[in-house]
């Protein structure tokens, strides 16, 4: 966990559409992230500041559809802190921000560990409580994975969603995670990501598959015959439902 891995997630991110990100990822330096310390007034995680090294400055929304409509730049975070200040209000102990949006109205916080080598949760705070509520990546990291997964998914002309089917007598979806890996392998699909205990990330000869716990799928790839083949494989033998992803639906990434 930390920077090294962090560093790997935005390598692979910048690997998918080089041009794209080095024209429009702003890193911030070193004195930029003390600032945001000082003004959060608890050191960042290794991981968090390795994000901040490599997007600390970068306007919001300009990476969209990489963590869309989100704006994860220090100025915006300082003025957030500020804001608080004003109102005579703080966050809990261990938990900083890590993005907003104007968009949504929302803001996206982080829950440090003890060690600044621990990958911090990420999720949001009930205002009622003051309660953390995890996201469902549950850590940092696993939430950079996923949205970088999904950035690439969306540079594909073509997605498929793949359920398993819903047995009422028993009130739950048939689905077979394992049986679905066990396919995907067969097939020459690399695993590149687990993220949390919700997702697992593949990637074949332009083909790209999320793989959710409960043995449904997201399948995306620019040739639509060969994509269709190899969902039906999948859904042959595991019985799951194939549904095409309208082009409306989807928020496409940049191709290069």
């Amino acid at each position: 966990m930390g920077t090294e891995s962090t560093a790997s997630v935005i390598a692979y991110l910048r690997s998918l559409a080089p041009e794209f990100f080095a024209a429009r990822m702003r890193g911030a330096s070193e004195t930029e992230i003390l600032r945001l310390e000082r003004v959060a007034g608890l050191r960042m995680s290794d991981g968090h500041r390795e994000f901040l090294r490599a997007a600390g400055k970068t306007p919001a929304r300009v990476l969209n559809p990489f963590l869309k409509d989100r704006d994860f730049c220090i100025e915006t975070l300082v003025t957030e802190y500020e804001h608080l200040r004003r109102e005579g209000a703080s966050l809990p102990p261990g938990i900083v921000y890590f993005s907003s949006s104007e968009i949504t109205g929302s803001n996206i916080f982080l829950r440090h560990g003890p060690d600044s080598s621990d990958d911090p949760e990420i999720g949001d705070i009930a205002p009622e409580t003051g309660q953390f509520i995890p996201l469902d990546a549950g850590h940092f990291e696993s939430y950079l994975r996923w949205h970088a997964f999904h950035f690439r998914m969306n540079q594909l002309d073509h997605e498929l969603h793949v359920r398993p089917l819903w047995n009422a007598d028993k009130e739950r979806w048939e689905g077979n995670p394992d049986k679905c890996r066990e396919i995907l392998e067969s097939q020459g699909f690399q695993r590149l990501f687990i993220v949390g205990g919700n997702s697992e990330c593949f990637d074949h000869e332009g083909v790209a598959v999320a793989l959710y716990h409960d043995g449904a799928m997201a399948m995306a790839g620019d040739d639509p015959d060969a994509l269709m083949r190899r969902a039906e494989v999948m859904a042959s033998e595991t019985r799951l439902v194939i549904e095409p992803v309208p082009h409306l639906g989807r928020l496409r990434a940049p191709r290069e």
